[in-house]
């Protein structure tokens, strides 16, 4: 079980040594704000500013928010940019959402940040033999073969590829979820969370 502890510095200093005494194994965060907190709060003005600058059009994808536990609305750019400022300083709820996506029929999660952390806690979530769980981003493994094998993950989890649409000039351009999703024969790419973990379903 992945728990993450906030406070000051001291407070937590003193829990970090507790813990370990009790053979814990703790990790410090290289963070030097405390996101998704309330003391994150001080922050929210700066961020809100350039929310309020960002362009925002009707969506193209469903975005399923692990703050809010809800899809974000594609048609109130005033209430998307409410939504995506509120999570910087509120709990990230990813089991809850996890959960949440399992019940609406979701059986394939694409994990696309680093170190496959989030697939190991969506497996942590879920239990054994729920769902396929595919990390794009392994320690120790290169490029190609991430790449391949995700694929080869999403074949084997019924998505149909798509190989001659890999040598199209305009795919060659494409990155992220819009490789993705040609490479698999338009599946389409569906994010759970603003933190970035996008899964297919």
């Amino acid at each position: 079980c992945s728990v993450v502890l906030y406070g000051e510095p001291a407070r937590i200093d003193a829990a970090r040594r507790a813990l370990g005494a009790r053979g814990a194994i703790v990790l410090p965060l290289p963070n030097d704000r405390a996101y998704h907190t309330p003391h994150f709060a001080p922050e929210m003005q700066a961020v809100r500013a350039v929310l309020d600058r960002l362009p925002l059009g009707p969506g193209r994808a469903r975005v399923f928010s692990c703050h809010a536990l809800e899809d974000l609305p594609t048609d109130s750019p005033q209430r998307l940019r409410r939504l995506a400022a509120e999570q910087y300083a509120a709990p990230i709820r990813f089991r809850a959402a996890v959960e949440s996506l399992w019940a609406q029929g979701v059986r394939v999660f694409v994990d696309v940040g680093p170190r496959g952390s989030l697939a190991a806690y969506a497996r942590e979530t879920l239990g054994r033999g729920r769902g396929r769980i595919v990390a794009c981003d392994r320690v120790g493994r290169g490029g190609w073969a991430q790449m391949l094998g995700a694929l080869a993950e999403l074949h084997m989890a019924g998505l149909t590829l798509d190989p001659a649409a890999w040598y199209r000039p305009d795919i060659a351009a494409l990155d992220g979820d819009g490789l993705l999703a040609s490479l698999t024969g338009g599946a389409g790419a569906y994010e759970a969370g603003v933190e970035g973990t996008r899964h297919a379903g």
